[in-house]
C-alpha cells in the first residue's frame, strides 16, 4: 500500500489479495482471473491523481477508484459486482 496524507492507497498486490480472500482462492488464482493488469493499475492510480492534482476528498477518490475498476472490467469473474465488493 502507498500512504499519503494518512490515507492508504491500494496497489495491485493488495487488490489481488482482497480478491483471493473474497472468492476463496489463492493470490496466484486471483492473478489468473485478471484480464488486464495495466487497466487495474491505471484504476488504482486514479485516486492518487485526484488527490495530488485536484485536492479532492476521500469520497471522490473512492468513487474514482470504484468507477475505474468497474469501467475497465479487469477481472473475468464478476467484473462489475466484484469491483464494488472489493471497495
Amino acid at each position: 500500500m502507498i500512504e499519503s496524507d494518512n490515507i492508504l492507497y491500494l496497489e495491485l498486490e493488495d487488490v489481488l489479495l482482497l480478491y483471493a480472500v473474497r472468492f476463496e482462492c489463492s493470490q496466484a488464482e486471483a492473478g489468473d482471473q485478471l484480464l488486464r493488469p495495466d487497466l487495474l493499475e491505471s484504476a488504482l492510480e486514479r485516486p492518487l491523481q485526484y488527490a495530488y492534482y485536484d485536492s479532492t476528498d476521500i469520497a471522490l477518490q473512492a468513487a474514482a477508484l470504484a468507477h475505474g475498476i468497474a469501467e475497465n472490467g479487469v477481472f473475468c469473474l464478476t467484473p462489475q459486482n466484484g469491483a464494488f465488493e472489493l471497495i
